[in-house]
């Protein structure tokens, strides 16, 4: 799992870097989700929203081929009586199963809201997706990559220390820019090109 921390604007670069990744890429399969995150509920309905949306997109241009479409979405992607994690789960797990084994090909499933109104029940959800109890099945071939508050709050802090993860810090701000600048200009061992 990779927590990029930073601000929206820097979450809209990462999103157009890793968009650009995808491009150039021609085994992994990119689902990158901007969606605003006020609670779990809501935030994953728009997930599977938008998973339903690529899969009529996908189920289509199969047709077109002459080939058969993907199996529907599970149910439990819409069972609101769900967690709102267990359904994330649900729908990280059927797009997976939707790519090839062969092929190394990976799932590359980013959230990086843009808009976070309540950032302790974001990380509690993004909590959930951590391998705590080591790589479970629906995690292998899955690369998550999502939007974090370095904020040193318990829960924070704990995501942060959450077994296979690393953090990003990602201030891609003006001031961030201008120091690495005077640094890179202070620093003599680099080449004066």
């Amino acid at each position: 799992m990779l927590l990029v921390d930073g601000n929206e604007n820097d979450a809209l670069f990462v999103m157009k870097i890793l968009q650009q990744i995808e491009q150039d890429s021609g085994t992994d399969v990119y689902l990158l989700f901007t969606d605003a995150f006020h609670d779990s509920s809501s935030f994953v309905r728009a997930l599977v929203g938008r998973v339903e949306s690529e899969w009529k997109v996908a189920c289509s241009a199969l047709l077109e081929e002459g080939r058969s479409p993907f199996a529907s979405p599970p149910d439990s992607l819409y069972d609101e009586a769900l967690p709102a994690a267990d359904r994330l789960v649900h729908a990280i797990r059927y797009v997976r199963s939707l790519i090839p084994e062969q092929g190394r090909h990976r799932l590359v499933w980013a959230m990086l809201p843009l808009e976070i109104s309540n950032w302790h029940a974001y990380q509690d959800l993004v909590c959930a997706l951590a391998p705590w109890h080591g790589v479970a099945p629906w995690m292998r071939g899955v690369r998550l990559v999502v939007r974090h508050s370095n904020d040193r709050s318990p829960l924070g802090e704990r995501l942060a220390k959450a077994p296979r993860s690393r953090a990003l810090d990602a201030n891609l701000g003006p001031e961030a820019i201008e120091a690495a600048i005077r640094d890179e200009t202070a620093d003599d061992t680099l080449p004066n090109e």
